[in-house]
């Protein structure tokens, strides 16, 4: 009998280094074989270099979300006293190590789990900074699937902070939500 592979997402962890520890320690017992990050490891707290560890000690397969992408230097589209402060607090605490992490870490994934191809993205297929709402996914998707781009079983979306699961026909669109900063 084939082993079967159990694998976790997560999302928007934003520098909640102990959420994030307790949550891993949880899944890995658990039994979980793969762990994805889609993005935003950076922003909003203080402490990245403990979150980046856990990452690595638990072998997370990650990618590049807005707040990671700001950290590291590219400048956001939208500006507001409250985000320029927190990328500003996140430059200052960041080590060179940090930002070289970030800095690996690419825009999307594609991965085959099982006999599944998933997509990864923090945003949506364009930029990690546009929000894809539940409303929105299937149609956004469709719109890509029927000009024969970005095929795959499952897309995986971050940055909204809200979790969803919506299937179509052939193919399944996610968010994890934020393990940190829920939203509704």
């Amino acid at each position: 009998m084939e082993a079967i592979m159990v694998y976790a997402v997560v999302s928007d962890i934003h520098c909640d280094y102990i959420t994030l520890e307790l949550l891993l320690k949880k899944l890995s017992k658990d039994g979980i074989n793969k762990i994805f990050c889609l993005g935003d490891i950076a922003g909003y707290g203080i402490n990245l270099t403990r979150t980046i560890q856990i990452l690595e000690e638990y072998h997370v397969l990650s990618i590049k979300g807005n707040h990671d992408a700001y950290l590291i230097g590219e400048d956001p589209s939208i500006h507001s006293r409250s985000l320029n402060e927190s990328i500003r607090k996140s430059r200052l605490s960041a080590t060179s190590c940090d930002v070289k992490y970030l800095q690996s870490l690419p825009e999307s994934r594609v991965v085959s789990m099982n006999d599944y191809t998933v997509s990864m993205f923090h945003g949506d297929f364009e930029s990690h900074e546009r929000y894809l709402n539940q409303d929105d996914s299937i149609e956004y998707v469709k719109q890509y699937r029927d000009e024969g781009e970005f095929i795959s079983d499952v897309y995986l979306f971050g940055h909204t902070h809200i979790p969803y699961v919506r299937k179509y026909g052939d193919f399944i669109v996610a968010n994890p939500g934020s393990i940190s900063y829920p939203r509704e």
